[in-house]
């Protein structure tokens, strides 16, 4: 990657490399529901570790099937299936404030849907994480900034609703949110009034907002082709969102289990895998030659040569040959 920016930009690139991270994480899994249950929570792996610890997995494990055997005693047997938004909600809400009761907070929550992100805020009323101080200033804030709008524009339902939450200290950033309630979630969260922020996984591409701890709702993604586990650089890209260099010592990152434990070996390949091999999806489009033809600042030809896809294509490519080219020498039989 850094020879082909290097190739097109016709300057030295030098790549820094490290294996280690300022601030360590601590990996747990979660599986309260509620103020009763929101102890349990489980180290899978330490500090500075790269250890999966087996006997913290199975109390997560005993844990939950403990509850569910309780349950199925007085409800009887029923199939597993998703909680309700009500368990939903108090789930959230039991958990923050044990996180708050910890001083583990602010606290990112990724939940890969934008509809459940939407969902889950408006239900949170009964959550408020900041001071009379601290609400006077975000309001102040969300007024000078607002401004900036028509004044048509100013009441539209998405300001009014964002507005009382973040007030609260809860904020939501996803694709959906209007660009200007970004930017404002972002510097709020960046000064430390927003304590809660639901967010999906765009969050973490792009933008250096590091936090105290980070949640996952889930570990299954839609790609839209089916559902399947979150990758290792999936994974590693959100929780590297937690620590923040010079305020924590450790960086804390949480996975729901809400109605099961994953498997041991999905959890230990996505915590502690290897980064996954960077390949393009650039396809050219009769809108995108289009586009090259009309501005004639390049031609066609040229842009798809100074492409990722082009210059991996390329080292691949040459790869094939050298790999043949030893095979054939290997072949070769030395005459006498």
């Amino acid at each position: 990657m850094s020879f082909q920016v290097g190739n097109t930009k016709q300057k030295n690139v030098y790549v820094i490399k490290t294996l280690r991270r300022p601030v360590p994480l601590e990996h747990y899994l979660y599986t309260g529901i509620s103020d009763k249950t929101s102890d349990e929570l489980f180290k899978v792996i330490q500090a500075n570790s790269k250890t999966f610890d087996s006997l913290e997995y199975d109390k997560a494990r005993d844990a939950l099937n403990k509850r569910k055997k309780k349950k199925a005693k007085e409800t009887g047997p029923k199939k597993p299936c998703n909680l309700s938004d009500s368990a939903e909600r108090n789930l959230v809400i039991s958990f923050v404030r044990m996180l708050e009761r910890k001083d583990k907070l602010p606290l990112v929550i990724f939940i890969l849907s934008k509809a459940k992100i939407n969902k889950l805020s408006e239900g949170l009323k009964a959550l408020d994480l900041t001071t009379a101080k601290e609400k006077g200033q975000i309001n102040s804030y969300i007024s000078t900034c607002v401004k900036k709008l028509k004044q048509s524009d100013r009441e539209l339902p998405q300001i009014k609703s964002l507005r009382d939450i973040m007030s609260r200290g809860i904020a939501i950033h996803h694709s959906g949110v209007l660009p200007l309630l970004k930017e404002v979630t972002e510097l709020l969260f960046e000064r430390g009034l927003i304590k809660l922020l639901l967010a999906t996984e765009t969050f973490a591409m792009g933008i250096n907002m590091p936090t105290r701890t980070v949640a996952f709702d889930s570990i299954q993604k839609y790609d839209g082709n089916c559902t399947r586990f979150l990758g290792s650089s999936e994974y590693i890209q959100m929780a590297g969102r937690a620590g923040r260099r010079g305020l924590d010592s450790t960086g804390t990152v949480i996975i729901f289990c809400k109605t099961a434990v994953p498997e041991k070996g999905t959890l230990e390949s996505m915590m502690q895998g290897k980064a996954t091999d960077l390949t393009s999806h650039f396809k050219p489009t009769y809108n995108m030659i289009l586009n090259v033809l009309k501005g004639n600042e390049i031609k066609v030809e040229e842009m798809l040569k100074r492409s990722f896809a082009e210059f991996d294509s390329q080292v691949r490519s040459r790869g094939k040959k050298k790999e043949k080219s030893t095979d054939c020498d290997s072949a070769l039989i030395p005459l006498l």
